[in-house]
């Protein structure tokens, strides 16, 4: 089970008890970073939370003048639909499973749809709950929207059609709980989630096992050992909701040089990996979107969503280049 650290030196307590050196144990808590868990609880009615409070999927709370985000057909969708046909044909079943209905969501890549709406943060509750990157804004709301037909991977260029991020400083008066098109209602599982209510609490979490912040500690030997145990110990089954800090990655695949890549259209390689490094430093995780039964979330295999930015886009509030990131056991 996971255990959420409430202060750098409590994590760093927990390193020296397990063994990590002093100098490690240091490497680990200069990289340390705060974030604001979103702890969840199912509410009866949508009612019972008010206009523009954070909450995990529900109907969203619209500014005037903003409709619910649709995307176009994504650019590359012949070549998504060739790609699929051709994992398809690799993968053997017996007996053969009928294509035509697995590929069913691929092929909507090709129309237009409305995205599913996710989560909405109040960044003034967020600070208020504790300190988070000091660049992520301190007043306004931050909706999150995704294609959860298609459920792109985020790993290349055109998927960052299939998520729509919306922030406003409306008064929370001003806004409107908007009513999901008709589309996404026939959807049932895929289209609207239920709302939960998310009670929020400061946190600090340590740098992900293998991110470019962990390698960057440098640890060997029986240091190494022991910090790889103690983060796997701590992390383990933790898939939370999350503003700002470090994300709990999946996959062995860094987030950050996964978002240079795709930005960039290129396909990962050793060598692509090694020189996107140099920008990865300025991506950001703005907010993880966990696997949940309390909201009826699954992404993959009880898997993530990594809403990644870069630090310049969040600076100019320029949330259109924010990029989600899917990944799954």
């Amino acid at each position: 089970m996971q255990q959420v650290f409430t202060s750098k030196g409590e994590m760093i307590e927990s390193l020296r008890a397990s063994g990590v050196s002093v100098r490690d144990v240091k490497a680990l808590g200069d990289r340390a970073k705060p974030y604001v868990q979103l702890e969840c609880t199912s509410v009866q009615d949508e009612c019972e939370i008010g206009l523009g409070v954070t909450k995990i999927g529900g109907r969203p709370d619209l500014p005037p003048g903003i409709e619910w985000p649709w995307r176009l057909p994504y650019p590359d969708h012949a070549q998504r639909l060739e790609d699929f046909r051709a994992a398809f044909e690799d993968f053997r079943a017996d007996p053969p499973l009928d294509f035509e209905h697995f590929a069913a969501p691929v092929r909507r890549a090709a129309e237009p749809a409305p995205l599913a709406f996710l989560a909405q943060a109040d960044l003034a509750a967020v600070w208020r709950a504790g300190p988070v990157d000091p660049d992520i804004p301190r007043e306004g709301r931050l909706l999150v929207f995704y294609d959860t037909v298609c459920l792109p991977d985020g790993d290349r260029a055109m998927d960052v059609a299939g998520a729509r991020l919306i922030y406003d400083l409306m008064p929370a008066s001003a806004l409107k709980r908007a009513a999901p098109p008709e589309e996404l209602s026939q959807l049932k599982r895929d289209g609207i989630f239920p709302p939960c209510r998310c009670v929020l609490r400061a946190a600090v979490s340590p740098p992900a096992h293998l991110s470019l912040d962990w390698n960057a500690c440098s640890m060997v030997g029986k240091s190494d050992r022991a910090a790889e145990e103690w983060w796997y110990r701590h992390t383990n089954g933790g898939h939370d909701h999350r503003i700002g800090g470090h994300p709990i990655q999946v996959q062995g695949s860094d987030l950050q040089i996964q978002c240079v890549l795709a930005s960039k259209g290129l396909k990962y390689s050793e060598a692509n990996a090694r020189s996107a490094k140099a920008e990865a430093e300025d991506w950001l995780l703005l907010m993880q979107i966990a696997s949940d039964r309390c909201a009826r979330m699954m992404w993959g295999d009880v898997g993530d969503l990594y809403v990644m930015i870069r630090r310049d886009d969040l600076r100019a509030r320029c949330f259109a280049n924010a990029r989600v990131i899917l990944q799954g056991y």
